[in-house]
């Protein structure tokens, strides 16, 4: 079989397209990340200061401490947000002294305990204009004092995740290889409880690899890096995996907790934790350390962009950076959150008649839930509805103990109708909701009531999520819900960031973009191992995406021949 012609190479600024973002907007959007960047470095200090505590149970420390951490979604007082931003490095730039204190230097203290883990940065850390090939290249004197700025707060993107990058990798190359030494006798842990504690914490690995050696490519390059805008957007596609990480963080928790119980596994932690590959730091400020990261990103290219000049069109970029990482930091809190609200509602529901569902699936989120009134006028009741990105659920409103399911529907084959109040009925706040396939594949409609108007806006935003978005001209998908594709010849791309697949694979379509280009990954295959691959390479196939949108018109062609 002849292979077509690969269409035209896709623009240089495929992954980084020009977007007007309005700075003072992408700014003040920063304030909540940047709380939830304070949450975990207070949790952090707390780790570090018991962990100084000589001779203190590590089971009771690493409870009270993980504890503390458990809600990423937590607020800091005002007075103790970030404030001075502006010289790096200061008081901002020595926030993650040990979660990133680089693995080939020991810790000194100047003379205190080392299992204290307080690291002053300004010991440790390198600042672009004392590197070699800054000073012998003059370049503090050709640059203006805006522009070392710059170069220092791209410096420190940089060389903090080369700091985070090290110290992951003590967890991962050295922790985890620990918990599966066949010496240990007994185990410290069973397989599955590693599964909780460590998460994925391998592909983070990975991600972090790859991330840092675009940014130390860039700066070999050239002395003064010019952008790095390109580098953010590209990567920040496949930082998937920290949702993941942060959604499992309350199941890590206490599954911790649980472990810390068992005194041989307490015994086997502080010999670990005793190491000098460790560090001698808490176990738990490893298990931190990505949820810090990524918290982290935001503010320091929030650092960039302040010193990125108004005129230049980098300054479009980097916002955009700057706000999808806003995005994705959003997106790990409310990851965490529902997972939350899940487990908690596992304990409650009852699939009495109902087929069982499992509601802690790795994408699922809560974006609204709360009490609605189902029936006619004549015979109402309160029943529970829970609005998730992927599912819509009812139960009974029986007791705060006991919530028997009514019924189930995944959101593609739900369909919301409004009912727009008229003069007759002033505050109309009845809807429906049409259940295409439930619990039992039929089809089945409920007559509900919101409480009040501002509920009512609240339900009709969260039940209909839309299947698919448009960004410049692009087409999006959810991850949870997309098409997908049948390779019909191999490809292996020229770039770093294409896709290599081979021919009958299937394949994730994630974006599909008006010049014959697709975003996506082979079905199975880690979330870092995504790329670009031209469109005519594959053939559509039968997925639930493709049969919701069957069913959906189906309903509407039937609807509309009724009328």
């Amino acid at each position: 079989m002849e292979l077509p012609s690969r269409p035209p190479t896709a623009p240089a600024d495929t992954l980084c397209r020009a977007e007007t973002v309005d700075v003072d907007d992408a700014t003040s959007a920063f304030k909540d990340e940047e709380d939830l960047y304070q949450t975990l470095e207070t949790c952090r200090k707390r780790i570090e200061e018991r962990g100084s505590a000589g001779g203190k149970s590590v089971s009771n420390d690493t409870e009270s401490t993980f504890t503390a951490a458990s809600g990423i979604d937590s607020h800091m007082s005002s007075d103790e947000e970030e404030k001075d931003f502006d010289m790096l490095p200061d008081a901002k730039a020595a926030v993650a002294a040990v979660a990133e204190a680089p693995a080939s230097q020991p810790i000194s203290t100047g003379g205190s305990s080392v299992t204290s883990g307080v690291v002053s940065m300004m010991e440790m850390r390198t600042l672009w204009r004392d590197l070699p090939q800054v000073q012998e290249g003059g370049f503090l004197e050709k640059l203006s004092s805006s522009e070392v700025k710059l170069q220092e707060a791209i410096y420190e993107l940089q060389s903090s995740e080369e700091t985070y990058n090290k110290s992951l990798s003590i967890l991962v190359n050295f922790i985890i290889p620990r918990f599966n030494d066949e010496s240990n006798d007994p185990p410290p842990c069973s397989k599955q409880d590693q599964e909780v504690l460590f998460s994925n914490a391998q592909d983070l690995m990975e991600i972090s690899n790859m991330f840092l050696a675009e940014l130390k490519q860039r700066s070999e390059e050239s002395v003064v890096v010019e952008s790095v805008s390109d580098i953010i957007l590209q990567h920040i596609r496949i930082f998937e995996p920290y949702v993941s990480y942060c959604r499992n963080q309350c199941l890590q928790n206490a599954k911790f907790v649980a472990l810390g119980a068992d005194s041989a596994f307490e015994k086997f932690l502080r010999q670990v934790q005793e190491a000098p590959e460790s560090q001698k730091l808490p176990f738990t400020s490893y298990l931190l350390l990505p949820m810090q990261r990524i918290t982290r990103m935001p503010l320091l290219l929030k650092a960039v962009v302040e010193r990125t000049p108004d005129d230049s069109e980098e300054k479009t970029h980097i916002c955009k950076a700057m706000e999808q990482a806003q995005k994705l930091v959003k997106r790990c809190n409310e990851s965490a959150r529902s997972l939350e609200l899940m487990t908690e509602l596992e304990s409650k529901i009852r699939f009495d008649k109902v087929t069982h569902l499992d509601l802690s699936v790795n994408h699922r989120l809560i974006t609204h839930h709360g009490l609605v009134r189902l029936g006619n006028k004549k015979k109402r009741k309160e029943i529970n509805m829970y609005a998730f990105n992927d599912l819509i659920l009812l139960t009974k409103a029986k007791n705060d103990r006991f919530q028997p399911i009514i019924d189930y529907c995944m959101t593609p084959f739900v369909i919301v109708h409004g009912r727009v109040p008229d003069e007759s009925e002033e505050n109309n706040l009845n809807f429906s909701v049409v259940f295409l396939e439930n619990h039992e594949r039929k089809e089945a409609t409920y007559f509900l009531e919101a409480l009040s108007l501002k509920d009512m806006e609240k339900w009709m935003s969260a039940l209909n999520p839309p299947m698919y978005t448009k960004e410049e001209g692009d087409t999006i998908y959810q991850r949870w819900n997309c098409p997908l594709g049948k390779a019909l010849y191999p490809f292996h791309g020229a770039k770093d960031d294409d896709l290599n697949m081979v021919e009958g694979q299937e394949i994730h379509v994630l974006r599909r973009t008006e010049d014959g280009w697709c975003f996506g990954s082979v079905v199975g295959s880690s979330p870092s191992e995504e790329g670009w691959f031209p469109m005519s390479y594959i053939a559509d196939i039968s997925s639930e995406f493709r049969r919701a949108l069957n069913v959906r018109q189906r309903y509407h062609l039937i609807k509309a021949a009724t009328l």
